[in-house]
């Protein structure tokens, strides 16, 4: 059972390209193979299955939405914060592989360390773009000042597929410059 890890987009109705890519990924991967969407619960304070909501979220070709940001309702906080308290959070099934296709927060990435361990396989991260280090002026700020430390996290997994030749070569050029071997 492949994980996959949609904490941004399944509380978003962005269509930004990478929420494009997550949720056609997520989609396509479903037709072949057994996958389970996941998130981290903020109000939980754990990751858990995506819920029905959730998983209407992640169907492609959803209309776009006004802003990028993603959101909880009061119910999805109720509930996360009642299962907290009850200690009743819903476990994650045995898997054999992890794939991260979003650029995730300071919140998600200080979290990474209580699910990477639990996957019994390869541990994957998507990279789309340095834009935010190459372009900062295109960039909102706090995702210009977040990118350095992301760059970073994405060295805790097995593997980091980049969209794009280019893609590739920025990433390893940075860390080269941080004398990551």
């Amino acid at each position: 059972m492949l994980i996959f890890d949609t904490t941004h987009t399944s509380h978003s109705h962005a269509q930004t390209g990478i929420q494009r890519v997550c949720r056609s990924l997520f989609a396509e991967l479903g037709k072949t193979r057994a996958i389970t969407g996941v998130c981290h619960d903020p109000y939980l304070k754990a990751w858990r299955p995506l819920n029905a909501g959730e998983l209407r979220r992640m169907q492609p070709g959803r209309p776009a939405a006004a802003t990028r940001g993603s959101s909880w309702s009061l119910r999805q906080r109720l509930a996360g914060r009642t299962r907290r308290w009850l200690n009743a959070g819903p476990a994650l099934p045995e898997t054999t592989g992890l794939i991260c296709p979003e650029f995730f927060s300071a919140k998600v990435g200080s979290k990474l360390g209580e699910i990477l361990p639990r996957v019994n396989g390869p541990r994957i991260a998507l990279f789309y773009d340095a834009i935010p280090l190459q372009f900062p002026e295109m960039t909102p700020p706090g995702t210009v000042g977040r990118f350095p430390a992301y760059l970073r996290e994405l060295l805790l997994f097995d593997g980091v597929a980049a969209i794009s030749e280019a893609s590739a070569a920025c990433l390893r050029d940075y860390w080269h410059w941080l004398g990551v071997t």
